[in-house]
Order: C-alpha cells, then sequence, then structure tokens
C-alpha cells in the first residue's frame, strides 16, 4: 500500500430472492374489445391449466418501434419501446385456445349435416335382416359409399332388398340392410348424418386478430422451498405470433405445441408489463 491509499470498500450488491417453481404455473387471456378496452363476456375469457411445460419471457436490449396493440384500432403512431415475447409450451392445444389466437368464429347449429367416414362395423343379423347401424338419422338425397374393408369395392345403392355387393339405405334411422351373404362382412362408409347439436370454429380467410391482455400466475417458493410468493405477470397487450396447430395428441404420447406472444404497445397510460408479487399465508 503506497503513502495515503486506503484500503477499498467491497461493494454489497442485494441478490433478489430466487425463484422456484413447482410447475410452470397457468396462463388466461382477456380479449381486448373494439373499442380497446378489456372484454367483459365470459367467451371472451380464456383460462388455459393443466397442460403447460413451460413459459418463458424474452426481453430485447436494443429498442425499435412496436406495432399499435389492437388489431381492431386504426393505424397510429407507432411507440418506441423494448420489444419483447413470451413463449409458453404446452403438451397439447385446446380447441378453444386454439381458437381464441387464431381469431375463428364460433357457430353452434341444430339438425345440421355432419360429415363421417372411415368407421370400420361389421354386417350382423339383427331379427331377420342383415344390418349395420350409423350415427344417425341420414341428410336426405345426400352421397352415401360403403365399401367392403378388406379390398375397398364399393356396394351399389338399391331401393329394393339387395344382393351380395348391394346395400339399401334407410335416410331417417341411419340403418343400412345387407344380402345374408354378406354376414360378418367388414364395411366402411362415408356419409352425411343430422347432427342434434353441431359446434363449428370457422376460420375466415382474412381473419382478425385479436389481441389480448395476457396474465401469467404462478406460484414460487425461493430455494429454500419456504415463504411461498404468488407471482402474476400482467402483459397489457399481446398479440400471437409465428404457426400454432390444433394437432391431435396420440393416446399416451406428448406433442409439445407452441404459442408464441408478442407484446405490443400497451393502451393509454399501461405499462406494456407489469410483474405483481404477494406473500401467501402458510
Amino acid at each position: 500500500m503506497k503513502g495515503n491509499d486506503k484500503m477499498a470498500t467491497p461493494r454489497t450488491v442485494m441478490q433478489q430472492k430466487s425463484r422456484v417453481y413447482n410447475n410452470p404455473g397457468n396462463f388466461s387471456l382477456i380479449r381486448h374489445a373494439a373499442d380497446g378496452t378489456n372484454s367483459t363476456d365470459p367467451e371472451d375469457n380464456l383460462i388455459v391449466t393443466d397442460v403447460i411445460d413451460s413459459i418463458t419471457m424474452s426481453y430485447a436490449v436494443e429498442t425499435e418501434d412496436r406495432p399499435d396493440g389492437n388489431s381492431l384500432d386504426p393505424a397510429e403512431t407507432k411507440i418506441t419501446g423494448r420489444d419483447a415475447t413470451v413463449t409458453i409450451v404446452m403438451n397439447s392445444m385446446d380447441i378453444d385456445l386454439y381458437s381464441f389466437v387464431t381469431g375463428a368464429v364460433k357457430v353452434i347449429e341444430e339438425n345440421k349435416p355432419f360429415y363421417r367416414s372411415g368407421d370400420k362395423q361389421t354386417v350382423k343379423k339383427v331379427g331377420e335382416s342383415y344390418q349395420v347401424e350409423l350415427l344417425g338419422a341420414i341428410q336426405p338425397d345426400s352421397n352415401v359409399v360403403v365399401k367392403y374393408n378388406n379390398d375397398n369395392t364399393p356396394f351399389t345403392i338399391v331401393e329394393e332388398a339387395p344382393q351380395k355387393g348391394e346395400v339399401s339405405v334407410d335416410f331417417d334411422t341411419g340403418i343400412l340392410t345387407f344380402n345374408a351373404d354378406d354376414e360378418n362382412a367388414v364395411i366402411t362408409s362415408a356419409y352425411y348424418f343430422l347432427a342434434e347439436v353441431k359446434e363449428e370454429r370457422r376460420i375466415k380467410a382474412k381473419p382478425v386478430i385479436p389481441a389480448f391482455q395476457l396474465n401469467i400466475v404462478g406460484v414460487n417458493t425461493g430455494l429454500n422451498e419456504a415463504n411461498p410468493v404468488l407471482d402474476n405477470i400482467i402483459v397489457d397487450t399481446a398479440v400471437v405470433t409465428g404457426e400454432t396447430s390444433p394437432l391431435p395428441r396420440e393416446k399416451g404420447a406428448s406433442t409439445q405445441q407452441t404459442i408464441t406472444f408478442k407484446v405490443n404497445s400497451p393502451r393509454g397510460d399501461n405499462d406494456p408489463i407489469v410483474w405483481q408479487m404477494t406473500d401467501v399465508e402458510a
């Protein structure tokens, strides 16, 4: 040490409590209404739980222009700010969530045609006839296709008593009647039956991509696994970016699905992202 040199004082840095999550948490989406406020319609509020594998937030160091928050609002001035995304990985994709993020229109109709194909059924003796029963009454005047499953040879549709290789169709009951020589034959069919209630999700050619308030909720315990703390991350305005698909999930298998939300400019004087914390009483 030279002259009047003094020993340097070590700098003390406050360590923020590390967060340990027993599960990834859950999230909810509240659709923005046309005027930019949160919709109060229960159909516009979706809660997603149980299927989440991970939730990741990322922030860019550089700043860039972010697009206006609500796709229903007219394009106005852009706000410069930090670019951020939220990536959520799930082990399956719920159809309601897919409809939410794609802007699909939900339509429910009664007694409407519903297409069905590929079911394998065996011709059995019922009373004095040989039959297969479809799912319900068949759409009048619709085309019905019936084939042998083993070689894809089609049956001929007839109105009178069927011979081998022929079938008669009762449109009112959905019952197919065959010849005795076709007993135990395995058939496949394609037809429109009348569904008592049919629910559709219609994705338009030019959909209005919705914006949401994204709420991420989790419980952390810290490294000592004590003093549980509730976390709530609120993203004021989020839109889905990239690709997403409601692929069917095979029984016993996990097919990961990813949704990426882009954080857009907030509404009014709101902050883009707010992280809330509160202690949980033991």
